[in-house]
């Protein structure tokens, strides 16, 4: 990738990561969003990593920076807070890249996961015919409760966390849009939306593991950016991806760029 095209991507990317971030917290009472040297750091007020979390939005040119980055935000969580970071490598140059792991670790953080960060200036057309998927706002009851049910098992390992905090009213009152996607009458996947950044992040793509591989989480995926685009107009579209739904997104018109790397307390 192009040094050029990868910095022009990295802070709209960042951006939209940290207000996503910054939309649970904006949702807890108690809970507070600041900015730390070259990162947001988002307290949502509970004993929560996924969502306790600092996005680093700009680039780093020196071991001392992240260092000092990170510290301050373990000097915020306390040594026995539970809290992660996201990093966008994209934003270090190869040497410092190389070392970010070791420099986490100094501090008691492990990679949890890494994600392909990916880009596309607009969808590309459809390579098949999808199906006739009914999708569904997130704005009641009903919705909001099958959401986190598609949450908790798309993303079994965070299930607790996760409905915890989709499961609260308010919190749909923010920048996330969620979409629930039905055929047949079965509620099958789910996924949500944030505009920021100039840009149009799509985030927790989940669907059932009896409905994978049939154009669900695709025509869910189209019908909300259609949806968002009619309401705030057109504009480039990123997500994170996981390795299993890369064949996807890049059907779908989506580049990878550089690696989102989360690294988390405990």
């Amino acid at each position: 990738m192009d040094a050029t095209v990868l910095q022009q991507w990295m802070a709209p990317m960042a951006a939209n990561l940290a207000h996503t971030m910054r939309s649970f917290a904006d949702a807890e009472p108690g809970a507070h969003v600041q900015q730390i040297p070259h990162a947001t750091l988002v307290d949502v007020g509970q004993h929560l990593a996924a969502f306790n979390s600092v996005i680093l939005q700009e680039p780093v040119d020196e071991e001392a920076q992240l260092h000092q980055s990170i510290a301050t935000a373990k000097q915020h969580f306390g040594a026995s807070g539970a809290w992660s970071y996201w990093v966008g490598e994209g934003f270090f140059d190869p040497l410092l890249r190389r070392q970010i792991s070791n420099i986490f670790g100094r501090y008691r953080l492990r990679r949890a996961s890494t994600a392909p960060g990916m880009v596309a200036d607009q969808l590309a057309p459809p390579k098949r015919v999808l199906p006739p998927l009914q999708v569904r706002r997130v704005t009641d009851d009903a919705t909001r409760l099958s959401f986190c049910h598609l949450m908790s098992v798309g993303f079994e390992g965070s299930a607790h966390q996760l409905t915890s905090m989709y499961s609260r009213p308010h919190f749909w009152h923010g920048a996330f849009r969620g979409f629930v996607g039905t055929i047949d009458g079965r509620d099958v996947t789910a996924g949500a939306t944030v505009v920021a950044g100039g840009v149009l992040g799509i985030y927790a793509v989940a669907t059932l593991p009896d409905a994978m591989r049939r154009g669900y989480a695709e025509a869910l995926m189209r019908q909300a950016v259609e949806e968002v685009f009619a309401d705030c107009g057109a504009m480039p579209l990123v997500l994170q991806s996981s390795m299993m739904a890369l064949p996807l997104y890049r059907r779908m018109g989506f580049e990878s760029i550089t690696n989102f790397s989360l690294y988390c307390t405990g």
